[in-house]
């Protein structure tokens, strides 16, 4: 009963402005006081060193137990400079997230609130480091931030719970983007397992209605905004650090792009013929495991070298062919070069 009734009482907000005298000398504390005292550290005004070495130490035998499981199960990631400054800049930046997103978006965020934040950006790490790296370190990182981040919110583990649930959907959802359409499945995905979350946890914690309907519009809200950071991070990063994602790949297979649409027009002939190509390797790449939407992408551009010569290839010739003038030695010359051409076109491009 007592549970319930302070469930009905409404959050107060206070804000304390710079400058601001919080007590007066001589003035009688009251439990306003004690609460200002208690939002700006004032009740412990002294650095607990242990508090800080713990922390310390937490915090390097998460780093130390990462680098160990990615120098013996992912060495290719371990070696490489650039892949583990990308890995630390996913995980910093959803630190910073977790820690100012709702300040510099002016959000007043509650202990439950910031909870479900905490899901949108800890799913969003998991998918990125998924589509970027490997599904595997993703769900080494999302355990290691959600039982860290559980820890931070005063030991709430409900969250920490429901962050990881979250977040190992969101990157089963994107580890395998094949379609657009894809990305709304995925969206959709984590949007029912953040409900799924928000229902059962409560339930057992014995939250009032209210706040599961609360809770419920910021499943799905943080489905969606997760999967809108994850496509924006992927946008940002994949091209500095030289990844070519599934969501790149769906970008270079639309036919609108100007190199294919100049194919068309200049080659039709070797444009029929790529495509043509491009449903048998992606068949193939599917009978055998293969990853068949990159090889559909590589068999789309595989020829575009020929426009600089067209009618030296016999898919463009209609009545005249260009070699009956040539001598052997040139023509193959001329027909080895669409390699260059093609590596050319590709750079200018971009």
């Amino acid at each position: 009963a007592q549970d319930k009734e302070m469930q009905s009482i409404p959050v107060q907000y206070r804000q304390i402005n710079l400058g601001e005298v919080v007590i007066e000398k001589g003035q009688r504390v009251t439990p306003e006081h004690i609460d200002k005292f208690m939002a700006l550290g004032l009740r412990h005004p002294r650095v607990d060193y242990v508090t800080v070495l713990c922390i310390g130490l937490l915090v390097a035998s998460v780093v130390l137990l990462a680098m160990m499981y990615l120098a013996r199960y992912h060495g290719l990631i371990y070696q490489s400079t650039k892949l583990l400054l990308l890995l630390s800049i996913i995980v910093i930046v959803t630190v910073l997230g977790l820690k100012l997103g709702g300040t510099m978006l002016g959000i007043k965020l509650s202990g439950v609130q910031f909870g479900y934040f905490a899901m949108i950006w800890i799913s969003t790490a998991g998918m990125l480091t998924a589509i970027l790296l490997n599904p595997q370190v993703a769900v080494l990182v999302v355990a290691l931030l959600s039982t860290t981040s559980g820890l931070a919110m005063n030991h709430e583990l409900r969250w920490a719970v429901a962050a990881l649930v979250s977040s190992l959907v969101a990157i089963y959802a994107v580890s395998d983007i094949r379609h657009r359409s894809d990305l709304t499945r995925a969206a959709l995905a984590v949007s029912i397992a953040n409900l799924a979350m928000v229902w059962m946890i409560g339930r057992i914690s014995g939250d009032a209605m209210g706040d599961l309907l609360m809770g419920s519009g910021w499943a799905v809200v943080g489905g969606l905004g997760s999967i809108g950071l994850f496509w924006l991070g992927t946008a940002a990063l994949e091209k500095p650090f030289g990844i070519t994602t599934h969501i790149r790949l769906l970008e270079l297979s639309d036919t609108n792009n100007p190199i294919l649409k100049r194919l068309l027009m200049e080659a039709p002939g070797t444009y029929s013929h790529s495509v043509f190509v491009g449903n048998l390797a992606a068949g193939a790449a599917e009978v055998i495991g293969a990853d068949a939407l990159l090889v559909r992408v590589a068999s789309y551009y595989h020829d575009v070298g020929k426009m600089r010569r067209p009618h030296f290839f016999v898919e463009n010739q209609h009545v005249e062919n260009a070699h009956d003038r040539l001598n052997p030695s040139l023509s193959a010359l001329v027909i080895r070069s669409h390699t260059k051409d093609g590596l050319e076109l590709a750079k200018e491009y971009r």
